[in-house]
């Protein structure tokens, strides 16, 4: 191995420059975030995006997949002929079960039979809904064994528990009705499950509808109500559990498979996490996710000193998306970078107030009255409340304050909850150009709108086009591509068009004058009201809403809060118009303010997005608000602190030049880390060795690696605990080579089952007796020739039992490879695995292990389960004519 594949193979065993971390894992690591959007899924131990409910799933949705027997023949139900179904191991298709089923009510006969489950003992329930009952059935005799009916109204689904518990989901009383073994009514339990994100119960609307229901592995109830975003879980006495995500298709017996629906995205804010020392500068973040196709997420960080903060100024600013092919081991490492969009608006230093011109009037020249008519696009930069001013050719010079204007033909196309529309909790814009806001919805509050009365209620919310007047507040912040929710995530509506027709304002006074007075006039913005318009360009750069700023007057200085920045119009919007020491009237200029390292700090912010597979509205209306699939994030860990080569310089090399350098971006120390992360490898290799030597705790390519030194190599069918057992006793085993011990111990540690290895000498028949010489009577055989003892040296024999779940063909040559490599040389070796003729109890097996058939072998359709895999059959069969104590029966008895 050249070193640098050697590098390659390494795997850090601890962080090389002594880093800590913090893991963010449980349920109540999450729960103590700010989330909107994500649920907690308790059988995956994973945050996942919140799942949506299917009501639609009532019409074509049973529990009428086929389940298995003991005996391997399935069972299933035709729910439309009204018949029990069934497949031996060995049958091409499904047939009818003789004697059972056809439309009736009569005992055997079914009214649509929507499920069916079999026991260990083979019994064969069928839930019979049209009937109102349960039937316990023989298949085999075509019998009927019992009737279960008390309290069932429109029986489902039956679930039953290894003590012989019954347990039916009735649709008709919305719970889960108890029979014993004996068939005994033993209770009802309503169902009840708790919220996985918040522990309430779910105690609010719909009704419950259970439509399927399953005993899981730990003995709870798990039940499927498609009016339920997740499955309701339970105890068996009726004490609610969290809910379960819904399953995927085939993991619970005897359902149907089930598509599931998540919210588009959601995301959680996690902080502040203390890291103990001030200006501690942060590293990294480790995301251990499954992402399916189609998924993302995203990671955002900010690091302050103080443990409140009420703007984060995120970073990166767009969030970088991470998909599957990021992931590495399941994780995806994430640098914590500084923020540089604060920086730059820093740069511009003081920005002096503006009071431009906003047109200059020709034909549409107002006189004489108290209002005036602008251009579409001059008309977005005034607002109702704001003080212009008219200057005229002859000198004149008019003040008067806009109160009303008027109203935007917009085109929009809505989709959503009605009630969304008519009464609406909150408005935010969501994206913009098909893009979503980096620092997340914009709550379009700072408005002062009354959404109820602009008339979203009467659009049809089909995603076809409409034509809507919005207020010119709302007109001059929007532009088309816009996507504005309302309430609830599916809730929204697409500016698709604005129109470009003048809008007609109204003064607080009239005019003096004729028109004719204002040919040539200025109209010029004197006081703004919610905003700020400052002479110098604004970067195009996000600024997180809440971040303050500094507003000088002649003698005061307040710092309001920032809603928003418009570069095209030099506007900022404020969260609040003006109402204090600083008026809108006297405020002279503002300023950002020095913007610290936002990835040093001693509290850190995370913000985690969550992206499903998204599918397109129904009505095509703005972003995709359902997924088909979603990533589940099982942990993150915040590595800290930052490894710095600058550290081991003098003080004078870590100083940043504030008119170049963005904050935590100085540039030395950017540009040694271009060997540093060289190093940093190399020693977090080295490292790593004394765990890599490790077979216990080496991953499977290392421990391949360590193999090969001495001389083992792994097919895969080896399982890594057999790998990593094999690396530890290898040098032993190599050591006694050629003994039996060594190689019984050799196939154990693949196999899981000591082998019994015969030597052929210890088969050796004595000599028979001579009278009078050798020989006595009940010890030797009487007469014959003398035996010869070389058709019984170096040979011998492996029995070998194979582990169950593995591939036969595979695990054979395996053993055959390891006989080889370990017996002696001179010898001759004869392998059976357990298919051979009767053997000897005590030589060639023991009780428990070993088959004894009949003298032939049977037809292999009708032989055992380890025939049934062997052939690719997915259902185990029965065994022939023979005796059979344990383990398997097969053709020939040395099929080594």
């Amino acid at each position: 191995m050249t070193a640098q594949a050697l590098l390659d193979r390494l795997r850090p065993g601890r962080d090389a420059n002594d880093s800590t971390w913090s893991l963010v894992r449980y349920p109540a690591d999450w729960r103590a975030g700010a989330a909107s959007g994500l649920t907690w899924d308790a059988g995956n131990a994973a945050l996942e995006l919140t799942p949506i409910a299917q009501p639609s799933l009532y019409a074509p949705w049973l529990p009428n997949a086929a389940v298995a027997a003991p005996d391997g023949t399935l069972y299933a139900v035709d729910t439309d002929r009204d018949l029990l179904l069934q497949r031996g191991p060995c049958a091409e298709g499904f047939s009818a079960v003789p004697g059972i089923g056809g439309h009736g009510f009569a005992t055997g006969r079914f009214d649509m039979p929507t499920g069916v489950t079999v026991d260990a003992a083979g019994r064969v329930y069928v839930a019979d809904a049209g009937n109102a009952r349960v039937q316990v059935l023989l298949p085999q005799a075509g019998a009927v064994l019992a009737v279960l009916a008390e309290g069932l109204v429109t029986p489902v689904h039956v679930a039953v528990a290894e003590d012989g518990a019954i347990y039916v989901a009735d649709r008709g009383t919305g719970s889960v009705h108890v029979f014993t073994s004996g068939f005994a009514a033993a209770g009802v339990h309503p169902l009840a499950s708790s919220d996985p994100w918040t522990g309430e119960d779910w105690t609010l609307p719909p009704e419950a509808e259970p439509l399927g229901i399953a005993v899981l592995p730990d003995g709870t109830l798990a039940i499927f109500d498609p009016a339920r975003p997740a499955l309701w879980h339970m105890c068996t006495d009726g004490t609610p559990l969290e809910a379960l995500a819904w399953p995927s298709a085939g993991t619970l017996p005897g359902w149907a498979p089930l598509a599931g629906r998540f919210g588009a995205e959601g995301e959680i804010v996690l902080g502040p996490i203390d890291g103990g020392v001030h200006n501690l500068a942060w590293h990294r973040i480790a995301i251990d996710a499954d992402l399916p196709p189609g998924t993302a997420l995203s990671i955002q960080s900010f690091a302050s000193n103080a443990n409140t903060a009420s703007a984060r100024i995120w970073s990166p600013r767009a969030p970088v998306p991470v998909v599957a092919g990021d992931l590495r081991d399941g994780e995806a490492d994430r640098l914590i970078l500084p923020d540089a969009g604060g920086w730059a608006l820093s740069r511009l230093g003081r920005l002096d107030r503006a009071t431009p011109v906003i047109h200059r009037f020709g034909d549409d020249a107002p006189g004489g009255a108290a209002g005036f008519t602008l251009p579409a696009g001059a008309a977005r930069r005034l607002a109702v409340g704001d003080l212009v001013a008219f200057a005229t050719a002859a000198g004149g010079r008019f003040e008067a304050r806009i109160t009303a204007a008027s109203d935007t033909a917009a085109t929009l196309a809505t989709g959503g909850a009605s009630a969304d529309f008519i009464a609406p909790s909150s408005a935010r814009l969501a994206a913009r150009d098909g893009i979503p806001l980096p620092y997340g919805p914009l709550d379009l509050g700072f408005l002062d709108l009354d959404f109820a009365a602009i008339g979203l209620g009467g659009l049809n919310r089909d995603g076809q086009p409409e034509p809507l007047a919005l207020p010119h507040a709302l007109a001059m912040l929007l532009k088309p591509g816009d996507v504005v929710r309302l309430g609830a995530l599916a809730s929204r509506f697409e500016v698709i068009a604005l129109d470009d027709a003048p809008v007609s304002f109204a003064l607080d006074v009239a005019l003096p004058g004729a028109a004719i007075d204002f040919i040539g006039a200025t109209l010029t913005l004197v006081e703004s009201t919610g905003r700020l318009v400052v002479e110098a360009d604004l970067p195009h750069e996000a600024t997180p809403p809440g971040t303050h700023v500094s507003l000088f007057g002649d003698v005061h200085i307040e710092t309001p809060a920032i809603a928003a920045l418009d570069p095209a119009s030099r506007t900022i919007w404020l969260t609040a118009p003006l109402a204090g020491d600083v008026t809108a009237a006297d405020w002279r200029g503002v300023q950002f303010a020095d913007p610290a390292a936002t990835d040093r700090g001693r509290y850190l912010w995370v913000r985690l997005r969550l992206i499903g597979a998204t599918v397109r509205p129904a009505e095509g209306v703005g972003l995709p608000v359902e997924a088909t699939a979603t990533p589940s994030v099982r942990a993150l860990r915040l590595i800290a602190p930052r490894p710095s080569l600058l550290h081991w310089l003098p003080a004078i090399f870590s100083r940043r030049d504030a008119a170049e350098e963005a904050p935590g971006a100085n540039f030395l120390e950017r540009f040694l880390t271009l060997f540093e992360g060289d190093l940093t490898r190399i020693e977090t290799a080295y490292e790593s060795v004394s765990r890599l030597l490790n077979p216990q705790a080496a991953d499977a390519e290392w421990l391949r690696f360590v193999g090969a030194w001495l001389d083992l190599a792994f097919d895969p069918s080896w399982p890594i605990e057999g790998q990593r057992q094999l690396v530890l006793e290898g040098a032993k085993l190599q050591a006694g080579s050629g003994t039996p011990a060594s190689l019984a111990r050799y196939i154990e540690i693949y196999t899981g089952h000591p082998p019994t290895i015969t030597e052929g000498f210890r088969q050796r028949p004595s000599d028979p007796i001579e009278l009078g010489l050798r020989g006595a009577l009940g010890v030797a055989p009487l007469g014959g020739a003398a035996i010869d003892p070389v058709n019984f040296a170096h040979r011998f024999t492996v029995s070998v039992r194979l582990a169950e779940d593995r591939d036969r063909a595979a695990a054979r040559a395996t053993v055959r490879r390891i006989v080889e490599t370990m017996k002696p040389a001179h010898t001759s070796v004869a392998i059976d695995f357990g298919r051979g003729a009767a053997g000897g109890i005590g030589v060639d097996g023991a009780i428990g292990d070993i088959v004894i058939p009949g003298p032939e072998a049977s037809d292999p359709c009708a032989c055992d389960p380890a025939v049934e895999r062997a052939r690719g059959l997915p259902f185990p069969g029965h065994l022939a004519a023979g005796f059979q104590i344990g383990g398997t029966i097969a053709a020939s008895r040395h099929s080594g």
